[in-house]
C-alpha cells in the first residue's frame, strides 16, 4: 500500500487533503515533466474563481463546486491561484509568483460545452488554455496529439465509477496569429448585431489544434436517501426521468447507483431502436403496410430508454408511409454502432417485442415539430425508465415540457444546480434541492 504523500513544503496546501502517489508530486516538481507542469498550470488559470484572502489564507469563491475543486487541486500539487484582476491572473508556482497577462477570456456556456483563456506568461509567450467536455475537445486536438489512447481508456474509466470528467489541452499561440485574432475578436465584441454569434466565431477560430494534457474527473455523490426514494417513487407507479448533461458512460452508471436502473432492466439506446425502426419501415415499404401491434406491457416494464441530447436534436426523424401512419426513427450512420449493438440488432430479438408507438392520425394542426414530440414522449414514456444525457438546460426543459403537453400528466421538475433552472421555471411544479457542497 502506498504511504501517504507530506505536503509539509506548500504552506498554501489543504490540511485536509490526502494523497497517496509520491510520482505525481514529484512530477509537478519537477519542470522537466513540462505536460503535468502545464496540466496543474491549467487548472490554475483556466477558470472564473474569484480569491479572497483572509488573515493569510486563500478563500475561493465559485460559481459551482467542479471549479472550486479543480482550482483547489493545482493549489494543493503547488500551483496555487492567489490573484485575479481585470487584466491579471497572479499564480504561485512551486513558491515562484507568476503575473499572466489576460488577453481573452472565453466563457463556458451550455452549448460551447467547454470554456478558454488565452494569457500571455512572463516570458511573453501567448498560451492558450482550454478545459471542457470530452466530446468538444477530443475533436479539436492537432493531429498526431499525444495521450489520446490512454485519455480514452481514463475517460471509460472515470465514467465507470460515475465521475464527473472534463478534458484539459492548451497550445502556444504565435504572435503574428494573436495579432490578426485579436482583430477579430475586438469587432466581435462592438458589434451590435449578433454579439455572441461573433464572438462564438472567433473562439472556434483559436479553440483548435490543440494539444491534449489530460482529463480530470470529480466525484458527485449521491445524496442520503436518494436509491431508497427512486425505488418507492416506481412502486407507486411514478415515472423518475433523470435529465442530465453527463456523457452517456456515467449517465447510465448513475442511474444504475440510484437503482433507476436495474440488471433485469432492457435497455434501449438511441443504436438499438434505429435498427430496429429501420428494419419495420423496410416491411412497411415491401408490404406496403404499416403493421400496428398492440402495447406490450410487460416487455416496456421491464424497459430503460437513454438517448442524447445530439440525437433529440439531429437524429430524431418522422416518416410519413402513404399517409397511413407515424413511425419513429433514430438515424444513426452505422460507422457510430458499436458491434455488439448491430449483431443485437439482426437478431430481431427486440424487434419482435416492439409494439407501435403512437401514430395519431394526420392532422392540419399537427405540424412535423409536435408530430416528432409526440412519437418521442410516448416511446419514452412507456418504457420504466428514461435518461437524457448530454442535454442542455434548455432541452431539459423542452422535454419536461413536452411530456406535460403530450402525456397530459402532472409533472414535478427537480434540481440542485445552475443547469437545471430553466427546467425548474418552466411550465411546471419545480424546486431545487440542496447539494452536499
Amino acid at each position: 500500500m502506498l504511504g501517504e504523500v507530506s505536503f509539509c513544503w506548500n504552506r498554501y496546501a489543504d490540511g485536509k487533503f490526502r494523497f497517496h502517489d509520491q510520482t505525481l508530486v514529484d512530477m509537478a516538481c519537477d519542470n522537466k515533466e513540462q505536460e503535468v507542469v502545464k496540466f496543474f498550470r491549467l487548472l490554475a488559470l483556466c477558470h472564473t474563481v474569484m480569491v479572497d484572502g483572509k488573515e493569510g489564507d486563500l478563500v475561493y469563491q465559485a460559481a459551482s463546486p467542479d471549479e472550486e475543486a479543480l482550482v483547489t487541486a493545482a493549489r494543493n500539487f503547488g500551483y496555487v491561484f492567489v490573484a485575479r484582476t481585470q487584466d491579471t491572473i497572479t499564480v504561485n508556482e512551486l513558491g515562484v509568483e507568476r503575473t499572466y497577462n489576460v488577453l481573452a477570456l472565453m466563457d463556458f456556456n451550455s452549448v460551447r460545452k467547454r470554456m478558454s483563456v488565452l494569457v500571455r506568461d512572463p516570458e511573453e509567450k501567448i498560451m492558450l488554455y482550454t478545459k471542457g467536455a470530452d466530446d468538444v475537445i477530443l475533436e479539436r486536438l492537432y493531429r498526431g496529439s499525444k495521450n489520446y489512447d490512454v485519455t480514452e481508456k481514463a475517460l471509460d474509466s472515470f465514467a465507470s465509477e460515475t465521475l464527473r470528467t472534463l478534458c484539459v489541452a492548451c497550445k502556444h499561440v504565435e504572435e503574428s496569429v494573436y495579432i490578426v485574432w485579436s482583430k477579430k475578436h475586438k469587432e466581435a465584441l462592438v458589434t451590435l448585431e449578433d454579439r455572441a454569434k461573433e464572438l462564438d466565431a472567433t473562439y472556434e477560430e483559436i479553440e483548435t489544434n490543440l494539444e491534449l494534457l489530460g482529463v480530470t474527473a470529480i466525484e458527485d455523490k449521491l445524496q442520503d436517501g436518494v436509491p431508497e426514494t427512486i425505488e418507492l417513487l416506481a412502486k407507486g407507479d411514478i415515472k423518475v426521468w433523470m435529465l442530465t448533461g453527463d456523457k452517456q458512460e456515467t449517465a447510465v452508471n448513475i442511474g444504475f447507483a440510484s437503482r433507476l436502473l436495474s440488471d433485469d432492466m432492457e435497455i434501449l439506446d438511441g443504436c438499438k431502436i434505429c435498427e430496429m425502426m429501420e428494419t419495420a419501415l423496410k416491411n412497411a415499404s415491401t408490404s406496403g403496410n404499416v403493421v400496428l401491434k398492440r402495447d406490450n406491457a410487460p416487455f416496456f416494464r421491464r424497459t430503460a430508454f437513454v438517448v442524447t441530447g445530439e440525437l433529440l436534436v439531429s437524429h430524431c426523424c418522422l416518416y410519413f408511409l402513404k399517409g397511413i401512419g407515424l413511425l419513429l426513427q433514430f438515424e444513426i450512420h452505422s460507422n457510430i454502432l458499436s458491434p455488439d449493438a448491430k449483431k443485437t440488432a439482426r437478431k430481431g430479438a427486440f424487434l419482435e417485442k416492439l409494439e407501435v408507438l403512437c401514430c395519431p392520425k394526420k392532422s392540419k394542426k399537427n405540424n412535423e415539430e409536435t408530430q416528432k414530440e409526440r412519437a418521442f414522449v410516448e416511446l419514452a414514456s412507456r418504457c420504466q425508465a428514461v435518461i437524457c444525457c448530454r442535454v442542455t438546460p434548455k432541452q431539459k426543459a423542452i422535454v419536461v415540457d413536452m411530456v406535460k403537453k403530450h402525456k397530459k400528466a402532472i409533472t414535478l421538475a427537480i434540481g440542485d444546480g445552475g443547469n437545471d433552472v430553466n427546467m425548474i421555471k418552466s411550465k411546471t411544479p419545480g424546486f431545487t434541492s440542496s447539494p452536499l457542497s
